[in-house]
């Protein structure tokens, strides 16, 4: 697991500043909209081609295994998706030396979205805090995940 690149670690144990979380972010919504751009043309050529009478009623187009695939597909992203922002988030909140039990005020309505721009500005604890050492104190996030001698 420590061969994968940095911004791909998935741990709950560690710290993560506010650069890193934003960088982070727009990693997945990136990642986000590719899938997304997938999943549309996908779903939509073999459509376009139906409405435009491509296939003929005797051969026809099954979307069954096309729908059974985007499913497959939307429940891995959706698992890898909710997983990597749970972690950032809990490594966010053990930047600012909150456990992570504060993950829960995300289930409020509107205070989320404070809650979210909390977690994007705050200044995080300097030096070290009962979740381990300043990620800032280290050249790279690589560097400072090797020393906190995380098994993830």
């Amino acid at each position: 697991m420590n061969n994968l690149p940095s911004f791909l670690r998935i741990c709950f144990g560690t710290r993560i500043n506010r650069l890193r979380f934003f960088l982070y972010g727009l990693f997945m919504m990136i990642f986000l909209i590719a899938i997304l751009v997938v999943i549309v043309t996908t779903i939509l050529m073999p459509l376009m081609a139906t409405i435009h009478g491509s296939p003929t009623p005797t051969t026809g187009f099954s979307f069954f295994p096309v729908f059974m695939s985007i499913f497959f597909f939307n429940l891995c992203f959706i698992f890898f998706g909710w997983s990597y922002s749970l972690s950032l988030m809990v490594r966010r909140l053990h930047d600012l030396n909150k456990s992570w039990t504060w993950i829960f005020i995300l289930f409020i309505p509107l205070v989320n979205f404070l809650f979210y721009l909390y977690l994007l500005f705050a200044k995080g604890t300097v030096g070290s805090n009962r979740f381990g050492d300043d990620p800032l104190e280290y050249d790279s996030y690589g560097e400072y995940l090797d020393s906190q001698n995380i098994v993830e």
